[in-house]
């Protein structure tokens, strides 16, 4: 995997041993919501879903021991999805997640990656040929704050944000098929080098339906178009994803 962009760093205090953490339970789109992979129980998931699927049955991260492996773009043993998400140029993403600890400090980085034109391109990629780039990140966004009256830990990261985060302006798209590879990457053991930084990633594919064979920059969703959102699982009707 080829990543382009910026990952941002710091370092987080408060350590949790436990393993089990969290993974994206659904997608909503523009107010629609679509099913994530629930790894928990891998045979409830429908046959036809727009995000890839994985085998963390305990909710774990990929580390340090992982960045020279696939495991790192999509977490462990992760498979191309077999549906596509509905989208058009300036809707609204937000991922839903399962929770997260409040001692897990982090940023949370969002990047995109073409397929190819093929509307089966991103199904058949190989994930390691893909080449990502950045459209959203957020770090520590306040040195000295805290969320309650006993952290684990000073400082407000993006990882603290139930609502909204940060926001940026993505590139000029060409149409075509891509994969939004979404991650949360846990910081408390970033200074343990047996240990280090825990990565979150996962992926869902985005079909681009802009008209015109060249790169469209007055197409690109703004600033106020594009979003990346954190909040606790709530109930939903989920739409179906196209294969």
């Amino acid at each position: 995997m080829r990543l382009t962009g910026t990952f941002l760093t710091g370092i987080a205090l408060g350590i949790q041993a436990a393993r089990a953490h969290s993974y994206i339970t659904s997608f909503i789109i523009d107010g629609v919501t679509y099913g994530g992979f629930h790894p928990r129980d891998p045979d409830a998931n429908p046959d036809v879903l727009a995000a890839w699927k994985t085998t963390v049955p305990d909710d774990g991260w990929v580390g340090v021991n992982d960045y020279e492996t696939p495991d790192i773009v999509c977490h462990l043993n992760a498979t191309n999805a077999n549906g596509n998400l509905a989208i058009e140029a300036g809707n609204t993403i937000h991922f839903q997640w399962n929770g997260w600890p409040e001692s897990h400090h982090g940023p949370v980085i969002t990047y995109m990656a073409y397929c190819g034109e093929d509307p089966a391109s991103c199904a058949r990629a190989n994930k390691t040929d893909l080449e990502f780039f950045t459209i959203d990140e957020v770090g520590l966004i306040s040195p000295n704050g805290t969320l309650n009256l006993y952290p684990s830990a000073m400082g407000i990261w993006a990882t603290d944000q139930q609502q909204q985060l940060h926001r940026r302006d993505p590139p000029a798209l060409a149409p075509g098929n891509y994969v939004l590879r979404h991650e949360i990457i846990a910081l408390h053991y970033a200074l343990e080098p047996d240990l280090g930084p825990q990565h979150y990633p996962q992926i869902l594919p985005m079909p681009y339906p802009i008209p015109g064979p060249e790169l469209i920059e007055e197409a690109a969703p703004s600033a106020d178009q594009t979003s990346a959102v954190i909040t606790s699982t709530g109930t939903a009707q989920l739409a179906e994803p196209t294969e």
